[in-house]
């Protein structure tokens, strides 16, 4: 799943005519931790950075942890969403997510199980399900500038 996240990453960036900036290398074993060290190199390598899409609720939680003690706001400075919309306590409720239907997962997943163990197949079919974005309060929008200085 987390190819397709990157995969769909790189689509929507180069379609927006962006160039992509993606961390895949996990830093720690501790999701949190990883969002931190993850921002903190990108922010040591003075990578401009106006937005933040983690791979899961977690990994925002802790890019979010960095962008602060970098003294950065979100979203004021850098936009902020996660992708499982498994939002806890605290400053997670406010978290702009990707929302999964997990139990569908699940369903779909059992399904591909049974169809291989019954037909043996040799290859996994590929499922795509929806998602939705829950929009909340870690994003912002993003002003570009004319070419006569308007916004």
């Amino acid at each position: 799943s987390d190819v397709y996240k990157r995969q769909g990453y790189c689509k929507a960036m180069k379609e927006a005519g962006i160039k992509p900036s993606a961390q895949t290398l996990g830093l720690s074993d501790n999701t949190f931790f990883n969002g931190v060290k993850s921002i903190q190199m990108a922010l040591e390598r003075k990578i401009p950075i106006t937005a933040v899409l983690a791979g899961n609720d977690e990994i925002a939680h802790g890019v979010w942890e960095g962008l602060l003690k970098a003294g950065l706001d979100v979203p004021r400075d850098v936009s902020l969403i996660g992708f499982d919309d498994q939002h806890g306590m605290g400053r997670l409720q406010s978290l702009t997510s990707v929302r999964v239907d997990a139990p569908e997962v699940g369903r779909q997943l059992a399904k591909i199980a049974i169809e291989k163990i019954r037909s043996k197949a040799g290859h996994t079919p590929e499922v795509l399900l929806p998602t939705t974005l829950m929009k909340r309060e870690t994003c912002r929008p993003l002003f570009q500038t004319s070419h006569k200085g308007q916004k």
